[in-house]
Formats: structure tokens, C-alpha cells, sequence
């Protein structure tokens, strides 16, 4: 036994042992003391914009980015430790396939209750119990034991994703109006960041040969202490006392426009949502590649999307945003039919890269023209935007699925770029249909 571990390696045992007796909660503490420092910096530090301390606007934005940080990282913690959960869970890929159909029918329910829970309570009160929710949530999966468990709990976790999408895509809209500063693209690079970050820790600590039940239990704890200290730095909804007896038929009609922007949105995340489903099979299966490059095409298209919302806003404010849409949209074209011609599979994974870039800026720029439209309440945009768009994540890919299985994968994906088009053509007219919305372009 002992000789059987020698020649396994000290490496991996040494590192687990490591991490979960001494360095991983000394990390654990200084990113907290380091979260504290952050939202308690003196107000002299800063400056005053418009009448608004620096402070408060940095607290404002360190807040949105930590909770959007959580909300991406949720999924990315439990798909990198699947084979782990299925092993301890003693579940079947059908088995693991009802689960995430679970976690996605649950978060369109969550989604569809959205609006009616942001009313009744503060957006920030609503973060913080999902990211709780989540957090007890993601322990429990490290400790279920049978499929029935499992389904329960990724239930359970659809059910908080859903609603906290909701819920910090309308903080990101409050501190835009709050602030009157382009900031959702930010915001959705801090998502994307944390899909990536989350899913770089999990890579380690498997490697590490980290267990689920020391895992989860350390992600958990670290999503509540990020939601501990970032609470108080999240906006208080505008709620007036005359929203709730004025026009109360207007209040029950959505805008067009919002229904356009969600559609929009929908069509957007299925063509992203592609390329986690569907890329790495793609371009092992059509294009011959080792599946080490197939692991890469999520993680190069969530890294250059999460550059490219870092520049989205900065962009927006010089050129409009409507310009960057057009431009991306064209891009992400041009990547989509890279991937679909180009016979060598690293110009497909350079495609998806354009993909990536390209698409950037769309999703966020029209949750952001959504919640700034008038008649309706940020609360009530963000949920019908984010419940259309969860509509087609859960939609779109069994379509692909079920093409591919008539013919091909190749010729099903060719349903993206019309989707894209699609999209490419509505954008044209976008600018016209938010002004007679009543929008200020």
C-alpha cells in the first residue's frame, strides 16, 4: 500500500494535503480581509463626480462585479467536478443529463417568478439569499448520494441561478442609472471571469486530487464571505409609493422593445450557449482534433469574451450602443463561418476566438437598452429579458442535437449563423425602435 502510493507520485497527495489543512484557508482569509479593505476605503481617498462620492460608486461597481463574479462561477465549480459527482453519486450519463435538465427547467421557473419577487422584495436582499441558497446548495451536491439526490439539488441550484441572473442584471441596470455610466458589459466580463476562474480552481484542485467533499464546501464558503462583504455596497431599487396605484394597465404591458431586446437576447445565448455544448464535440468529431484541443474552445471563446466586455463599455460611450452590436455581430459572423469551413481545427478554434470577442458586448448592451427604456421598471425588464433568453438555452441545443442526429453536426450548427443573421438584421432597425419607444439614443 505504502509502495503503491510512492509510485503514484507525492506530488498530488502533498498539494491536497496542502491546500486543505493550511493554505487554503490562510487564501480564504486574506481574500476576505482583502474584500473588506476594499468596500471600507475612506471617502478622502476619492474624489466627488456629480455630487456622488467616489466611494460609494466604487462600492456600487466592487459590489455588482462580485455578485456577477458568483453567478458565473456557480456552474463552472460544478461542471469541472461532474466526473467526480458522477462517481459518488453512482449516476448514469442519461442520469446526468435529467439532472441539468433539472437545474435548467428549475431556473426558468425561478426566472418566471422573478418579477414578481423583485417587487415585493430589495434586488440586494434577493442576491444575497440566492448566493446563500446556492452556496448551502453547492455543499449538498459534494454530499448526495444516489440520482434522487442529485436532481434535488441541482433543482435547487437552478431555482438561485435563475433568480439571481434576474437580480444582478437589475443592480447592473440601477447603477447605470444611478451613476449615469456605461457598466453592463463590465459586468458581464466579471461573469464570464468567473466561469473561467471558477472552472481554472477546479482544474487545480482535481489535478490535486482535491475531493468533492472538501471542494464544494470551500467554494461554498467563499461565495458567502464574497456576498458578506459585498452586500452593503448593492443599490436599493428606486420603489416609489406612486408606482404601485399609477397605471396599473401600463404596468401589466411590456414595452415592444423589450420583448424585441429578449428574443434578441435569446437568439444571443443560444449562439454562445453552441459553443459550450456543441464546440468541443465539433471539432473533435468533423475536424480530427485531439480531445485536449476540443477542452480548449469554451475556455479560449470565455477569454476572449471576457476581454472583450472589458473595452465594450469604454466603446459604448465614445461611439453609441448600437455601433458596437453591429460590429460584433459582424464579427461573430465571421467567426461562426470560419468554424464551419476552415478545414484545419486551429483555424476553428480561432473562429470560435472571433465568436467570442464578437459576441461580447451584445447580450449585456441589451439587457442595458432594455432596462433604460421608459414605462417599464428595471425589475420587470430584467426578468422578461433573462426569462426569454433562459427560454432558448433550454430550447436551442436538443434542436442542434436532434439536426445533427437527421444529419449532421456541421449542417445543424448552420442553424447559429442564422441565428445570427437573424440578429445582424434586427440590429439594423434597433436604433429607430428604441427612439419611438420613448429611449434616448
Amino acid at each position: 500500500m505504502v509502495l503503491r502510493k510512492k509510485q503514484t507520485g507525492r506530488l498530488a497527495p502533498t498539494f491536497a494535503a496542502y491546500m486543505q489543512h493550511i493554505e487554503f484557508k490562510k487564501f480564504l482569509k486574506l481574500t476576505i480581509h482583502f474584500l473588506h479593505v476594499l468596500m471600507r476605503l475612506p471617502e478622502d481617498v476619492f474624489l466627488v463626480f456629480d455630487g456622488v462620492s467616489m466611494t460609494e460608486q466604487l462600492r456600487n461597481r466592487l459590489s455588482c462585479m462580485a455578485f456577477f463574479f458568483i453567478a458565473g462561477g456557480t456552474y463552472s465549480a460544478i461542471m469541472a467536478y461532474m466526473p467526480s459527482i458522477k462517481v459518488h453519486t453512482q449516476t448514469t450519463n442519461a442520469q446526468i443529463g435529467t439532472a441539468l435538465f433539472f437545474f435548467g427547467v428549475f431556473s426558468l421557473i425561478s426566472l418566471l417568478m422573478s418579477k414578481k419577487i423583485l417587487e415585493k422584495l430589495e434586488s440586494a436582499l434577493v442576491i444575497f439569499l440566492c448566493t446563500v441558497w446556492i452556496s448551502l446548495c453547492i455543499c449538498a451536491i459534494a454530499f448526495a448520494s444516489s440520482p434522487l439526490q442529485l436532481y434535488m439539488c441541482f433543482g435547487a441550484i437552478g431555482l438561485g441561478v435563475g433568480l439571481i441572473d434576474a437580480a444582478v442584471n437589475m443592480q447592473g441596470i440601477l447603477f447605470e442609472q444611478r451613476h449615469n455610466q456605461q457598466a453592463l458589459n463590465l459586468f458581464h466580463a466579471l461573469y464570464s471571469g468567473g466561469s473561467l476562474v471558477l472552472s481554472i480552481i477546479a482544474a487545480i484542485a482535481a489535478s490535486a486530487a482535491l475531493k468533492a467533499e472538501v471542494f464544494f464546501p470551500c467554494v461554498a464558503g467563499l461565495f458567502v464571505a464574497i456576498g458578506i462583504f459585498s452586500k452593503p455596497g448593492l443599490l436599493a431599487d428606486h420603489k416609489k409609493a406612486e408606482d404601485k396605484e399609477a397605471k396599473p394597465a401600463s404596468e401589466r404591458k411590456i414595452p415592444f422593445f423589450v420583448i424585441v431586446c429578449g428574443l434578441l437576447t435569446l437568439l444571443a445565448y443560444s449562439s454562445e450557449g453552441s459553443v459550450a455544448e456543441w464546440g468541443p464535440l465539433y471539432i473533435v468529431e468533423e475536424k480530427d482534433a485531439p480531445i485536449a484541443l476540443g477542452a480548449l474552445v469554451y475556455g479560449v471563446f470565455s477569454a476572449m469574451s471576457f476581454i472583450g466586455r472589458l473595452f465594450a463599455d469604454p466603446i459604448r460611450k465614445k461611439v453609441g450602443s448600437f455601433v458596437p452590436i453591429r460590429i460584433g455581430l459582424v464579427v461573430g459572423l465571421c467567426g461562426m463561418l470560419t468554424v464551419l469551413f476552415a478545414q484545419s481545427a486551429y483555424l476553428c478554434l480561432f473562429g470560435y476566438a472571433l465568436m467570442g470577442i464578437g459576441l461580447a458586448p451584445v447580450v449585456p448592451t441589451l439587457f442595458s437598452l432594455a432596462g433604460s427604456v421608459p414605462g417599464i421598471s428595471p425589475q420587470r425588464a430584467s426578468s422578461t429579458v433573462a426569462f426569454l433568453a433562459y427560454g432558448g438555452l433550454l430550447s436551442v441545443p436538443p434542436c442542434i442535437g436532434y439536426l445533427a442526429h437527421i444529419s449532421s453536426l456541421r449542417s445543424a450548427l448552420f442553424l447559429v449563423v442564422a441565428f445570427l443573421l437573424i440578429i445582424c438584421a434586427a440590429s439594423l432597425v434597433l436604433r429607430r425602435l428604441f427612439v419611438n419607444s420613448g429611449g434616448k439614443a
